[in-house]
């Protein structure tokens, strides 16, 4: 029953609605009427109404929620700009066929879909990796219907023993991770993950916020604080990760806020070694 009809039937003095912010579009509705409630929810939707195209509004609305709720997860304040978009995925060869993607940390799906739209082929395969519920929903939204494009919910730690891993490795990873937000050990699996994912002439990148590193720098080495320390260990790690591999480059980005600096690092030997020695890292 339509739920205006239910408020008109019982004549209701006071209404709460309690719109829940889900990709699922739940409408719960309270209505109080000589104190007895009567509650409205609808059935689970269908698969095509899962599907159902989500407002860039929406989207963007559950992103700043996300940004506010999980910071550390998110690491973002808004949204990734298009000109950061571009340089995330410039390295890869869209006219190459046959070629396996896998991007980890995919949030709403800005990367994801420039690489969809400029670089895939349907020869190609695309694993997208997102540990967030809520945007993965968005993402099986927006892409989940094109055969080429498996999208999963999980941690990417987790990756290497789903069934679908592929253990010949990927040409290309994209990674939206935070990790200047994660604590250093996170960090470290991380990066051990990703240099067991590359084979030879992967490409690696990901992105941090350009300002950000350098003020934590300038200010760990003024006041030794548990925050600054942890920071010299990501770094650290970061520079073992980059040092593995034979070609490091990057680019800065200025059109997006706050400005960021995308990091590129080639593997041209074959496959690395799946870690480092723990004792160098803490040098």
């Amino acid at each position: 029953m339509n739920p205006f009809t239910l408020l008109k039937k019982y004549h209701v003095q006071t209404v709460t609605i309690a719109l829940f912010f889900s990709l699922s579009y739940p409408l719960h509705i309270e209505m109080a009427n000589g104190g007895q409630t009567c509650v409205v929810t609808p059935k689970k939707e269908s698969f095509a109404a899962l599907h159902k195209p989500i407002s860039p509004t929406r989207e963007v609305l559950t992103f700043l929620k996300k940004a506010y709720e999980k910071r550390k997860s998110v690491g973002a304040i808004v949204p990734s700009s298009d000109a950061l978009a571009k340089a995330m995925i410039q390295h890869i060869d869209g006219d190459k066929r046959g070629k396996k993607i896998i991007e980890v940390g995919a949030g709403s799906g800005k990367f994801t879909k420039f690489i969809i739209d400029n670089k895939l082929k349907s020869e190609d395969t695309f694993i997208v990796i997102e540990l967030d519920e809520d945007f993965y929903k968005i993402l099986v939204n927006k892409f989940g219907h094109l055969k080429n494009v498996h999208i999963y919910c999980l941690d990417v730690l987790e990756w290497p023993k789903h069934k679908d891993y592929d253990p010949t490795g990927y040409d290309y990873l994209v990674s939206g991770l935070p990790l200047n937000s994660f604590e250093p050990e996170l960090v470290k699996a991380i990066l051990i993950l990703f240099s067991s994912l590359v084979k030879q002439d992967t490409v690696v990148s990901y992105f941090e916020y350009m300002f950000f590193p350098t003020v934590k720098r300038t200010f760990t080495h003024i006041i030794k604080t548990e925050a600054g320390l942890k920071f010299l260990l990501i770094e650290g790690h970061k520079n073992m990760f980059r040092d593995q591999f034979l070609y490091t480059d990057s680019k800065q980005v200025f059109m997006n806020f706050p400005s960021a600096r995308v990091v590129y690092c080639t593997n041209t030997q074959g496959i690395l070694p799946s870690g480092y020695d723990s004792d160098e890292d803490e040098a």
